[in-house]
């Protein structure tokens, strides 16, 4: 996410900004308007110029009836992705090119927090009020008269300018949005059929899948196609597209997440800053810290495994070596100290069996008995690099 200028903000310039242009303007009025275009305020003629753009624009509007809570922080999150942490007297003004319905998530403090659903669509500008001088859509969207007739009673400091980072989307990015995006994640063995498990932010918008690792040959490369996507969850299953590969049956099994403890044993693979640490598989180990993930997420476990960018779609086993979960994301270390998050492995299967041209699956762990490090060998053979472009 790329944080805008901020900038001084009018009573008379945010009421500009929501308030509907008049059937008939005098020369004075059109010349200020002008001037404030050209300064960079965003005008409602400024917003119908722009309706040829792919995207759309959510404007927060914090209120507080009490003086002093005016420069308390909250925090907006959109798919459980933090996007803006302002004062209650700061308008956020967010452009997203992501569409689609997304969890809303707004912060107040540890207690005070609310969650609601957006359906984001091409074109168009939301407003959402922070507080409560209209009880029914408090922390919800609301018209843009109501807007309006806040900004009538209410002065705000600045305005806070911020937009969706494209490489990093929020949800589903549409093809027509350009995104200049070359990178890297990892991804392990479905099935003999060659079908392969990584996150769905590791191949969004990409126009080649390169698969590397294939029975520990890195020197060698081939395409894949995305075969099925979930990018609720974060989750895509790849098909590498050459025949000539014989894959073998992986050795471990997907076993249900709901059998797994706090406390338990894991182990996060994969290629971490192979740019850095070259293509050996890196394994780190750490506990399930929580059989919740962000923010309360019922679809993840945390972990304190280390891990690292390009750690993302790789498997996360126990000690038997079977596949609880797929690495997803780890939260900012300015946060929080080893935060890293899993989607759960019965939230994999289900996925599975909701993919149609998908035979399935490993269901028989054949390495009982082994040690951790006999496990390991034989599974690195089945956990590749995802380069994509």
């Amino acid at each position: 996410m790329n944080e805008g200028q901020c900038m001084k903000c009018s009573r008379n310039e945010i009421k500009a900004i929501l308030s509907s242009k008049q059937k008939t303007m005098t020369c004075y009025k059109f010349t200020l308007m002008l001037l404030f275009s050209l300064l960079g305020s965003f005008f409602a003629s400024a917003q119908e110029t722009e309706s040829s753009q792919n995207y759309a624009e959510i404007i927060f509007l914090p209120w507080t009836s009490v003086e002093s809570d005016r420069t308390n922080y909250c925090r907006i999150f959109l798919n459980y992705k933090l996007i803006a942490s302002s004062k209650m007297n700061e308008i956020v003004r967010y452009k997203i090119y992501s569409k689609g319905r997304m969890a809303f998530n707004i912060y107040f403090s540890e207690t005070e927090r609310y969650e609601t659903i957006l359906d984001i669509e091409d074109n168009k500008t939301y407003y959402c009020v922070l507080g409560a001088p209209y009880k029914k859509q408090r922390n919800k969207l609301v018209t843009k008269s109501l807007a309006t007739d806040l900004m009538d009673e209410y002065t705000y400091s600045r305005t806070l300018k911020l937009e969706e980072d494209i490489t990093k989307p929020i949800g589903k990015i549409p093809d027509n949005v350009t995104k200049s995006k070359v990178g890297s994640g990892t991804g392990f063995l479905l099935s003999d059929k060659g079908y392969i498990v990584t996150n769905f932010h590791v191949v969004d918008g990409a126009e080649t899948i390169i698969v590397r690792g294939i029975n520990g040959e890195y020197g060698s490369s081939f395409e894949a196609s995305v075969l099925s996507s979930d990018y609720v969850n974060d989750l895509a299953i790849l098909k590498v597209n050459s025949t000539l590969i014989n894959f073998p049956s992986p050795p471990y099994a997907i076993q249900s997440s709901n059998t797994v403890k706090k406390g338990a044993d894991v182990f996060a693979l994969g290629y971490p800053r192979k740019n850095l640490m070259e293509n050996e598989l890196k394994v780190t180990d750490g506990i399930i810290k929580a059989k919740s993930g962000y923010k309360g997420s019922i679809s993840q476990f945390q972990f304190s495994a280390v891990v690292q960018p390009s750690n993302s779609g790789g498997p996360l086993i126990n000690e038997a070596g079977n596949i609880i979960g797929v690495v997803g994301s780890k939260l900012n270390s300015k946060l929080a100290e080893e935060a890293a998050y899993a989607i759960k492995s019965d939230y994999l299967s289900f996925f599975i069996d909701q993919s149609e041209k998908i035979e399935y699956v490993p269901t028989k762990n054949s390495m009982e008995g082994e040690k951790l490090s006999e496990q390991l060998e034989k599974i690195s053979k089945f956990i590749y690099i995802i380069e994509t472009k």
